[in-house]
């Protein structure tokens, strides 16, 4: 990839409002133990560790927005995502406070009901003070069995906190534990690859950084430095990207940066360059086809006219389809209408898929193209990095999952799903209809072909025909037909549009099944548990259509016919 100077960089990135560009932010989770497994006469200990990693987080993401481009020259947004449990939950949301960062609260149960694990009225208290100071607060329905809540409550919280954690801080004695437990929830963060840094209760001066790669690490400062650097660091066309795609004129979210006001932005400027983009192949295959019919069409001419024709004017004419051809290519290569149109429907679809996690605290997939086809496509590397950027941006939505709002967010995802079986119904439609169209019209042309060289091989010996003017026609119609279906073969393969009908159908079905499925329920109220797998699921499928087609359609760029 062809390097790019720093300086022109930062004008890339002036030219564009800072506010626009993704805000270099940090989530940081927190798992750990309470009293009594939390020996209070450690917690100075503790305590000094914590403020150890965060500082560093603090120092590192500084650094970061001041060397690097591709993030708004502001502050770094940081949080501490934690459930408030006594012990290490508050802990860290206290010493992070004191440090400047914000609070993201997702609850196993609402709050009043979530209070009544705390057995003092001052254990109560400081979790209202600390709630009070959170940026979201997300209120689970776990259910409360005895004293305690029930293991998967605790459970789904902790997975919550997981989804909305880049780093995570693990207050931990090392034993495995139970459901929902300490030991579980690391487990899980170590399979999701979820860089954790583990602080000992037994010696809290002991700063593990732990990874499902490696064994624990000691040198946990340098590991959480490349740790980082992997998880927030742009690529190198990152900085150049995004401010070729913010500045863009089709589209702009003037300063409004909600999850659907980035997706109608990102959807407005891969329709724009998707438009672009078919009129400049469709231009290169017809103008081809013209500048065979103007080869063959001298030749007819001077035999028709005995030469008494000038062939020049048809010559140029062929001349200046073919320079128009290279120029459409040169210019299309140029402001890279092929790539902006994938990798702003890329970001457009992984938009779609957040806006209907996003309300129930879902972390959202990233589209990912498969090993052998990511290594020979890096310019598209940028979005993933800006996407998770933004999504990193975001604070936790606030809600409490009553009855009334798991029901509404039912019915809003019956309404996603009903929408994308509408969508590849039309497009499986049309895709389809102009499959079948071109293939008759291709048809039809190799047919008239064949006919025509039929005629110009029987007419002489069989009819006597001895017309120079008419032989000279039929010979030209057998090279100019060809010509044409040629190009329209050609359309149709730079279209997909057969193996983009078939996939579209295969789309509407799984999405009318899903829709069946949730219109058939009877209950009124759905689990938590039951509308997350569902719209993960959903989400799943529409990422992996979209990493189908950007495989398939990556390799169509402009090209000579």
């Amino acid at each position: 990839m062809t390097a790019v100077s720093k300086p022109a960089l930062i004008a890339a990135s002036r030219a564009v409002s800072l506010s626009d560009l993704p805000t270099c932010a940090v989530r940081v989770g927190v798992i750990g133990h309470r009293p009594p497994k939390l020996p209070p006469n450690e917690e100075p200990k503790i305590r000094e560790s914590v403020r150890q990693v965060l500082a560093l987080v603090q120092d590192f993401t500084k650094d970061l927005v001041r060397s690097n481009v591709g993030y708004a020259m502001y502050e770094p947004k940081l949080w501490i995502v934690t459930s408030l449990a006594e012990g290490a939950d508050r802990l860290v949301a206290e010493e992070g406070l004191n440090l400047g960062f914000g609070l993201q609260c997702p609850l196993p149960r609402e709050r009043n009901g979530y209070q009544q694990d705390f057995e003092t009225k001052n254990a109560i208290g400081a979790f209202n003070k600390l709630l009070s100071q959170a940026d979201a607060v997300f209120e689970l329905d776990g259910e409360r069995s005895g004293k305690w809540l029930e293991p998967e409550a605790y459970e789904a919280v902790g997975r919550v906190t997981m989804a909305h954690s880049d780093l995570l801080i693990a207050i931990w004695d090392g034993d495995p534990g139970k459901l929902g437990g300490t030991g579980q929830m690391a487990k899980e963060a170590l399979q999701e690859g979820i860089p954790t840094v583990r602080i000992s209760t037994q010696n809290p001066s002991q700063i593990e950084f732990i990874s499902s790669a490696f064994a624990p690490v000691r040198d946990w400062d340098n590991a959480l430095r490349h740790a980082l650097t992997r998880a927030l660091g742009p690529p190198a066309s990152a900085g150049l990207r995004a401010t070729e795609f913010l500045k863009n004129k089709v589209a702009s979210i003037g300063g409004n940066d909600s999850i659907d006001a980035q997706r109608d932005q990102a959807d407005q400027v891969a329709s724009y360059y998707a438009k672009w983009y078919r009129r400049a192949y469709k231009t290169v295959y017809w103008l081809a086809a013209l500048a065979v019919l103007c080869a063959v069409g001298g030749s007819w001419l001077s035999a028709i006219t005995g030469g008494a024709a000038p062939e020049w004017p048809l010559t140029a004419l062929e001349l200046f389809a073919i320079i128009t051809i290279l120029l459409v290519i040169w210019l299309g290569r140029k402001y890279r209408l092929h790539e902006r149109w994938l990798e702003a429907r890329v970001l457009a679809e992984q938009f779609r898929a957040w806006a209907f996690l996003a309300s129930i605290a879902q972390a959202p997939p990233t589209a990912r193209l498969p090993p052998y086809a990511s290594a020979k496509t890096a310019t598209l590397d940028w979005t993933g990095w800006y996407f998770r950027a933004r999504v990193r941006e975001q604070v936790m939505h606030s809600a409490s999952l009553t009855p009334e709002y798991l029901a509404n967010y039912e019915r809003d995802l019956l309404r996603v799903v009903e929408d994308q079986a509408k969508h590849h119904s039309e497009k499986g439609k049309a895709r389809k209809r102009t499959f079948e169209q071109t293939e008759l019209a291709t048809t039809i042309l190799f047919a008239l072909t064949a006919l025509a060289c039929f005629a110009h091989l029987v007419s002489r010996p069989l009819f006597n025909v001895e017309d120079a003017v008419f032989l000279t026609t039929l010979g030209a119609a057998t090279a100019a037909l060809p010509a044409f279906g040629a190009a329209l073969e050609g359309l149709q393969a730079q279209g997909e549009y057969q193996r983009l009908a078939e996939r579209a159908e295969g789309m509407h079905d799984y999405f009318l099944s899903i829709q069946e499925s949730l219109s058939a329920r009877k209950t009124n109220s759905p689990s938590y548990s039951l509308l997350a797998n569902l719209a993960h699921e959903v989400s799943g499928v529409m990422l992996d259509e979209l990493s189908d087609w950007r495989n398939l359609v990556r390799i169509r760029i402009l090209r000579p016919v």
